[in-house]
């Protein structure tokens, strides 16, 4: 707070965007919401919008897992251990990956993502893709009038976005699922800004959940933990979709527990609810309630 005050008022922050990282859930959510019923944070994020208003600038709090917090040597500074991270010599853009995707950087993510999938030729969408390929679009032809038309084409989509531009990717794969409601989509991205995206991404996922670092296609140099969120086509009848149906929560449900000790039974599960999507598309309309509800 003090350095960034102290930075305002000599007018070097004026026109930039300032990056703030925390270990503190807290402190991250108080500064998004802008307000804490703690009164002492709440002095402190009220302080804090009113020096990016005065100092014309924009503050971005972000949390990060308090391992990269000791591997960036912060930590180990405040109790006078100058030998760690950024004081060794070490790039402080190292320890902050926000333009970095998931794939990127750690490639192992993918092909666990294709042995449940179940197509090996899916391809992450580049953010070019995002506005087109991303909602279906694969080219374009030209009617006998001389009128342009796009030409669809129904897959499974992989969205695999930088932190820092995963919000435009939750905007935009939204939109696909409404112009293209036959398509799936798999959203991958690491528990980084998340408080930009987050909370409308886990409302209209049909599954969400968590990976945490240590596993096998996602070790604990990643810090933080990988946020997957898979949107399944609509279905043609009620209820509509697959989220909260009873037999998707319950093969959701299985997903935590296997995490540290059954890692690779997760790749079944998440196979099974793929199938389990497939499935529905096949049978007649009055049999999917009796599925998706039964005991």
């Amino acid at each position: 707070m003090d350095a960034v005050e102290q930075a305002t008022n000599d007018g070097v922050l004026q026109g930039a965007e300032v990056f703030m990282f925390t270990d503190n859930t807290t402190a991250e959510g108080a500064f998004f919401r802008g307000t804490s019923s703690v009164r002492p944070l709440f002095e402190l994020v009220v302080r804090l919008k009113a020096l990016e208003l005065r100092g014309e600038f924009r503050l971005h709090m972000i949390h990060v897992a308090g391992t990269r917090m000791i591997a960036q040597g912060t930590d180990g500074l405040s109790r006078g251990n100058i030998g760690e991270g950024v004081m060794a010599g070490e790039a402080m853009s190292s320890f902050v990956p926000l333009h970095q995707t998931a794939i990127e950087r750690e490639p192992n993510v993918l092909a666990w993502i294709r042995e449940w999938i179940g197509d090996k030729t899916i391809h992450p969408l580049s953010p070019e893709a995002w506005f087109d390929q991303g909602h279906g679009i694969t080219g374009h032809t030209r009617t006998p009038s001389g009128v342009w038309l796009p030409t669809r084409e129904v897959g499974t989509h992989l969205w695999s976005p930088a932190p820092a531009a995963a919000d435009v990717a939750v905007e935009e794969m939204l939109r696909a699922r409404h112009k293209d409601p036959s398509s799936m989509h798999v959203f991958v991205v690491p528990k980084l800004m998340t408080y930009k995206w987050r909370k409308r991404l886990y409302k209209e996922a049909d599954v969400s959940f968590e990976v945490p670092v240590g596993t096998y296609f996602w070790g604990k140099p990643m810090y933080e933990k990988l946020i997957i969120a898979i949107v399944f086509p609509l279905l043609d009848v009620s209820p509509w979709r697959l989220k909260r149906t009873p037999a998707v929560l319950a093969l959701e449900g299985q997903l935590p527990e296997m995490w540290e000790s059954h890692a690779w039974n997760t790749t079944f599960i998440l196979r099974e609810l793929r199938c389990l999507s497939e499935r529905l598309g096949r049978v007649p309309g009055d049999m999917v309630r009796s599925l998706l509800f039964q005991a």
